[in-house]
């Protein structure tokens, strides 16, 4: 059975897409030609092969949305990564990084975007500034109650 975890677009949309990070094909092409892979054991490594897999996604969303399609990333398939690997078959240095529903938006149910952190607690000029990374962050978990509520999903604090 594939994955679907307890969010409810992962068992409504028609397909739910998963990013990986592979250094099992790097490896064994270095194995097949005699060759040590010792790189591949430097989070370097595995950071370039999250990062590839984000880049890939981001360019597959911009053409699925401009299709008419939604679609809605699901970080939560790492929290059981090891049941990802097995129910897809992963070899050893594959890592799922995130899943990604694909599906028709249904124009009767709300759909909005999620609101983000103030740009105060984010953005940064010449020097990061702590105190301004950590504020207070009350009237975004506010907001994102109000969200929830709209979107009738549960209602979490995001701190």
């Amino acid at each position: 059975m594939l994955y679907r975890g307890t969010q409810r677009q992962i068992s409504q949309a028609p397909v739910l897409l998963i990013w990986l990070a592979d250094l099992y094909r790097p490896r064994a092409i270095a194995t097949g030609n005699g060759t040590t892979a010792d790189g591949l054991d430097y989070f370097e490594s595995f950071l370039l092969g999250v990062i590839d897999a984000a880049l890939a996604a981001q360019n597959a969303v911009v053409a699925l949305e401009s299709l008419g399609l939604g679609t809605c990333y699901i970080g939560a398939i790492r929290n059981d990564p090891e049941t990802v690997a097995r129910e897809l078959g992963l070899p050893n240095g594959v890592f799922p990084v995130f899943g990604l529903t694909v599906g028709y938006p249904d124009p009767a149910l709300p759909a909005a975007v999620k609101p983000r952190l103030p740009q105060a607690n984010v953005l940064h000029r010449n020097r990061y500034d702590a105190p301004a990374a950590t504020g207070s962050l009350d009237s975004y978990n506010a907001a994102l109650k109000t969200f929830q509520g709209e979107q009738s999903i549960p209602r979490i604090d995001w701190t």
